[in-house]
């Protein structure tokens, strides 16, 4: 099957090479910022010719010998630029943008769906338009954006994790500048990675992956950090109820050398300890959290760029205890850290004006720590525990993109990754009078090799039919055994109008490391696995099919689209089994070869221009998971499923001064397992605890009830104060307006004799005030 795949992929490419005969290109850019202007379009007028920017805002449109031209250039939120070329001859045309802050045309929108590219799944966030949005804490986040959109859902409440389709948190591909990130969470999951000071653009891709795309099955979020302004220093300080954020870019040398250098960080934390040892005796809490994001940009001429881009985020979590353990003469310390590190140098090379080059090597990091110390002064035990794990990735890749004509492009390259996995690594001191125990266990040390190569083309014929055809070979080496998997990948359009068309896709893809989490949040102790002999690579399918429409003088977007998606090789703990059953040989703590499905449909109807826009997105979809040895082997609900999920935002830009928004979400209640029978080994026990040693406790099926519907109204206002050389914004949110209960889990507590269920509720409604100067 997969051989007729690539020999009619190969029939088609060759009946639409086409001649071509002169070539415009270049760059779209912000005026202000000189930042690249990523998916701009760039048109000729009159035609239907057009093209899009690639990730370094350059475009390339080829185009018949001819007199004179008018090609225009367009960005969502700015004004269109116009220029008249005569066309007799290559040419290299640069256009650069005016953000459009007129009140009665303003033309913004804080997510696009790209319905006319080959693409299908797919959505951009802009980030201007997404700090106007309410957020919890004052904290703009991008991940909590991204949850808003159709067939993603978030997981419990307040935390930025994003369930595509189905799919488990560890199946989303997070790129920081073309570089994997394992870890994408502050505050225990409640604040993402991402500072949005130092971000330039946030792709999302759920199906119809492209195939320079690998390494998980469900979903692709692409981040690009700023570059930096070319002609003059500018700056951004914020401060919120959460963090305090300060960035800076410019140019070291204009027009050649520009860096960005973006700071944030949990200043709570020093309050934290003084506070918490005051008003908690013999304890004290401490946390804190930081991020840092710099780039520097370097252009040798406009066809030879390099960048290097820097991340490091750190989480660090401690508590004292003095007098524990009802003594007055012991003291114990616990200290958790965790983050991230990402290091990565890129070379974007333009070949020559249909062909370019973009390589890159990186190095990232993801680590956890954990440390137990107690000492107890009046037998002088000491008991020390220290417990890691980590996974290092080094990358080099290499992409190209021949641009043949307007309506043929061609997408090959490669991929290398050296990872090492150190899965748990424990180490106990325990001594006394008495006894000297210091003994150490490690998971063996896991090194992989993933290899992988891809080739795609797109194509249009009849000026109705558009094709993206493609495939992605790879070859994972890891305990001495290689895996191959051959991932095709297709894009078929139906263009039904100017402003409407039918998109399908089918996409294979195999996901190579596994996250071993009991957890709903992407937590600290996420342990990161290789796919081995026990433990194998896991592959989904999905097709995926819609129809995408722009109406009213494109002031308006709708589509709909249908998916179903199977899942194969998925990993899951044991029933009863934790993080502490890791100790030992803990691939036996696992089920595998687990299969999951996932069907759906999602609308999104979008207004994307005048003084008021926004979007209502929906989502009709089941999860299900079938484990040889969970629920008797019977399929159940995924514990994310999700049957309805509702989103409303709406953003008003009232003056120049002052702009609101507001956004509305309803969700059916997530799938839980309820207790629903108890017998005491001892007819004679009796306590009020419902779980214990001496009794049997009897489970209904698996994830066979449901919470209560989710819902939930926030609301911000923004009151912009504008200066000579600077810009104020006061930013007031309110956080679950109406002070829903919402579920976050479910107890069971004994009350008069009868055991009830009780509901536990997270936030309530929360106020928040945030500032921020930009300069």
């Amino acid at each position: 099957m997969k051989k007729n795949f690539f020999t009619i992929a190969f029939c088609l490419i060759n009946l639409n090479i086409l001649a071509q005969n002169i070539t415009i290109s270049g760059y779209v850019k912000d005026a202000v910022s000189t930042e690249n202007l990523i998916n701009a379009t760039v048109r000729i007028q009159g035609t239907n010719n057009a093209v899009f920017t690639n990730e370094y805002g350059y475009y390339t449109l080829n185009i018949k010998q001819t007199d004179t031209i008018t090609i225009s250039a367009s960005y969502l939120g700015y004004m269109t630029e116009n220029k008249i070329v005569i066309a007799v001859d290559n040419k290299n045309i640069n256009f650069n943008l005016i953000e459009n802050n007129s009140i009665d045309s303003i033309v913004i929108s804080a997510v696009k769906t790209i319905d006319k590219t080959k693409e299908i799944g797919t959505h951009t966030l802009y980030l201007n338009q997404l700090k106007m949005l309410p957020s919890l804490g004052g904290e703009k986040d991008i991940l909590k954006a991204i949850q808003m959109l159709p067939g993603i859902q978030s997981g419990n409440e307040g935390s930025n994790g994003i369930f595509v389709r189905g799919g488990g948190i560890d199946e989303n591909l997070i790129l920081l500048d073309d570089v994997p990130l394992y870890n994408v969470n502050h505050l225990g999951g409640f604040v993402s990675v991402f500072n949005p000071d130092a971000i330039n653009s946030v792709k999302i891709i759920k199906g119809g992956f492209p195939a320079k795309y690998g390494g998980r099955l469900s979903s692709i979020v692409d981040v690009r950090m700023l570059e930096g302004n070319q002609n003059k220093l500018t700056g951004n300080f914020s401060i919120s109820p959460i963090t305090s954020n300060f960035s800076i870019n410019g140019p070291l040398k204009k027009q050649k050398t520009t860096f960005m250098l973006s700071a944030r960080a949990f200043y709570l934390g020093a309050f934290m300890r003084t506070f918490t040892f005051l008003s908690l005796e013999g304890y004290s809490i401490g946390y804190n959290f930081y991020d840092v994001n710099s780039k520097i940009s370097h252009s040798f001429n406009e066809k030879n760029k390099i960048f290097i881009s820097f991340y490091k985020g750190n989480d660090r979590a401690i508590m004292k205890l003095n007098d524990f353990m009802y003594s007055n003469n012991s003291d114990a310390e616990i200290k958790t850290n965790w983050g991230n590190t990402l290091v990565a140098f890129k070379w974007y090379k333009i070949l020559t004006s249909k062909l370019f080059l973009n390589t890159t090597i990186a190095h990232t990091k993801y680590y956890y720590q954990n440390i137990i110390d107690y000492q107890n002064k009046e037998d002088t035990t000491i008991f020390k525990v220290y417990l890691n794990t980590s996974v290092k990735d080094f990358l080099l890749k290499s992409d190209l993109q021949y641009s043949v004509s307007n309506n043929f492009k061609i997408n090959f390259g490669f991929n290398t990754k050296f990872l090492i996995f150190q899965p748990l690594y424990l180490h106990i001191l325990y001594k006394n009078d008495k006894y000297n125990i210091d003994t150490s266990y490690k998971n063996n040390e896991i090194t992989a090799i993933d290899n992988s190569i891809y080739f795609e083309s797109e194509f249009s014929l009849l000026k109705i039919f558009s094709f993206n055809l493609g495939f992605r070979v790879t070859d994972y080496f890891a305990d001495y055994k290689h895996f191959y998997f051959i991932e095709p990948r297709l894009i078929f359009i139906i263009n039904t109008s100017h402003n409407s068309a039918i998109k399908s896709s089918y996409a294979e893809t195999q996901q190579n490391i596994h996250l071993i989490t009991s957890s709903s949040l992407s937590m600290p102790m996420d342990i990161w696995a290789a796919s081995n002999q026990d433990l194998p690579p896991s592959f989904s399918k999905q097709f995926s099919s819609g129809f995408y429409s722009n109406f009213l003088n494109q002031k308006f977007e709708f589509s709909i689209e249908a998916y179903f998606k199977t899942s194969n090789n998925l990993v899951s703990f044991k029933e009863g089994a934790t993080y502490l059953s890791v100790i030992g040989d803990w691939t036996d703590k696992l089920e595998t070869n687990g299969y999951g499905k996932s069907y759906g449909i999602e609308l999104l109807l979008e207004k994307k221009q005048g003084k008021t826009i926004g979007w209502i997105s929906y989502t009709l979809s089941k999860t299900t998971r079938k484990f040889e040895n969970i629920n008797f082997g019977n399929e159940f609900l995924f514990k994310y499923d999700r049957r309805h999920n509702l989103n409303i935002v709406v953003t008003h830009k009232y003056s120049k001064k002052i702009n609101f928004s507001a956004c509305w979400i309803y969700g059916t209640g997530y799938p839980y397992t309820l207790p629903v029978a108890r017998y005491d080994i001892d007819d004679e026990i009796y306590n009020d605890t419902w779980l214990s040693s001496d009794q049997i406790v009897v489970f209904a099926n698996q994830n066979e009830y449901r919470m209560r519907d989710y819902h939930r109204l926030d609301f911000a206002i923004n009151f912009i104060k504008e200066r000579k050389k600077s810009t104020g914004i006061w930013s007031i949110s309110i956080y679950n307006v109406y002070n829903r209960k919402n579920a976050y889990s479910y107890f069971l507590k004994k009350n008069n004799g009868q055991w009830n269920i009780y509901q536990q509720s997270l936030f309530p409604i929360i106020p928040s005030i945030s500032y921020s100067l930009k300069f």
